[in-house]
């Protein structure tokens, strides 16, 4: 069974949020607040005070805002139509999957830990069986802090894009709901990759 067909199918026009809210429950989503195929069509007035921008047809497409009344609208509009107007999946790497989304700028909830920032943890799966996981530090840099096997014990190799060695990062509070979420979405994919904040 091809594993580019679920993933066209989940990403074309937003559908994996259902598929989500189907599989382990519409809490586990970040909140939407709103879709639109054009930035022309955003009414900035209306959004919160603060709120991610995101392209859906590729990754590390995003405006991240949190503080409204100083963010320059014109610069987001053109940006976000510069966005609109590429196609991810013939700009390198293994993403095939995003030429078959459709362009659309997504605006969800900003939202942060405690630490004013937001640690990712991915989570590598095969087919439901949760392989290794690495966790990625802050919004911009994109640190990754090191990969862990999911006792949480560090891998005996490095999924990284520095370098050198991170130290190492604490366990998650929530790391077994975690691998049970990731073990959900990654079956029947022959490789997936889960994301979870915490």
């Amino acid at each position: 069974r091809s594993t580019l067909f679920p993933y066209t199918t989940l990403f074309r026009s937003l559908r994996y949020r259902q598929w989500i809210a189907d599989r382990v429950g519409e809490e586990f989503l970040v909140p939407l607040v709103g879709v639109w195929d054009s930035p022309d069509e955003i009414d900035f007035d209306s959004l919160p005070e603060r709120f991610a921008l995101k392209a859906t047809h590729g990754s590390a497409w995003n405006i991240l805002v949190t503080d409204k009344g100083a963010l320059d609208v014109r610069g987001a509009r053109r940006r976000m139509a510069s966005w609109l107007a590429l196609r991810k999946a013939m700009m390198g790497g293994f993403e095939l999957h995003y030429e078959f989304c459709e362009p659309r700028i997504v605006c969800e909830r900003f939202i942060q830990d405690e630490t004013g920032g937001l640690r990712d943890y991915k989570f590598m799966t095969f087919d439901g069986d949760v392989q290794f996981a690495i966790t990625v530090e802050g919004r911009s840099t994109r640190r990754v802090l090191g990969t862990y096997l999911p006792d949480w014990t560090r891998a005996p190799f490095e999924y990284v894009y520095d370098e050198d060695r991170a130290p190492d990062a604490p366990r998650p509070r929530g790391l077994e709901q975690m691998l049970a979420l990731a073990r959900e979405l990654g079956k029947g994919f022959a490789c997936e990759i889960g994301r979870a904040h915490v």
